[in-house]
C-alpha cells in the first residue's frame, strides 16, 4: 500500500538529551553555520543598531534646539528696546515767578518750550527716537536770591522704544543743542537723561 503520510510527518525530532547540532537539513536548505545553536559572539542583527540610531537622532535634535535658542536670544537682544525718562532744567538766578507755576525759556533759551522736540541719536548719528517736552514747572533749589522766587524751570519728557544696540547716545532738545548731550546706555537705562541749561 502506498503511504499517504504528509512530508512534514517525516520531520526528525530529537530524543530527550540529544543536541540540536545533529538536526538534519531538508534537501536544498542551506542554514547559517551556527544553525541549531547560538550565533557566534559579537554578531548582531539589525535590531541591535536601533539604540545607536535613536541616540543619534536625540543628539541631533538637542543640537537643533540649542541653535534655535541661540538664534532667538540673538534676535531678542538685537531688537530689545528701552524707555528713557528725562528732565530738562533751566537755571536762573533772578526770577519774578513763584515756585510751582508754569514756565518757559526766554531770550537765548526760547527753544525750551512745552511741546519742543526732543531727539535721541545712536553712536552712528542715526535718529532712534523722538518725543516732545512737557509743561515747564518752576521750583526753588537754593540758587536764587530768595526762596519766594523760583530759580529753576524744569520740563519732563519720555522717549519710548529706543533700541539698545549701542553703548553711547546723544539727546538733543529743540534747536539749542544741535550736537546733543552724550549719555551711555547704562546711564539712560538706570538714571535717565538729565539736561541742564543756564547759570
Amino acid at each position: 500500500m502506498t503511504s499517504t503520510r504528509e512530508p512534514y510527518q517525516q520531520s526528525w525530532m530529537p530524543e530527550p538529551g540529544q543536541q540540536h547540532q545533529g538536526v538534519p537539513h531538508a534537501a536544498g536548505f542551506s542554514g547559517p553555520p551556527w544553525y541549531g545553536g547560538p550565533p557566534p559572539a559579537g554578531l548582531h542583527g539589525p535590531m541591535a543598531a536601533a539604540p545607536r540610531h535613536r541616540a543619534g537622532w536625540i543628539a541631533l535634535g538637542a543640537v537643533g534646539l540649542l541653535l534655535a535658542i541661540v538664534m532667538v536670544s540673538a534676535y531678542a537682544a538685537a531688537h530689545r528696546t528701552m524707555t528713557v525718562d528725562g528732565d530738562v532744567t533751566l537755571n536762573v538766578r533772578w526770577s519774578s515767578l513763584s515756585p510751582g507755576v508754569g514756565c518757559e525759556g526766554r531770550n537765548g533759551y526760547s527753544f525750551l518750550q512745552p511741546g519742543a522736540p526732543v531727539s535721541i541719536y545712536n553712536a552712528s548719528g542715526d535718529l532712534v527716537g523722538s518725543t516732545t517736552l512737557g509743561a515747564g514747572i518752576t521750583s526753588y533749589q537754593g540758587n536764587g536770591w530768595s526762596s519766594s522766587y523760583a530759580d529753576t524751570c524744569t520740563f519732563h519728557f519720555t522717549l519710548t522704544d529706543v533700541p539698545t544696540g549701542d553703548d553711547y547716545y546723544r539727546v538733543a532738545v529743540g534747536s539749542g543743542t544741535a550736537a546733543g548731550v552724550p549719555f551711555t546706555r547704562t546711564e539712560l537705562e538706570t538714571s535717565g537723561a538729565s539736561l541742564s541749561y543756564g547759570n
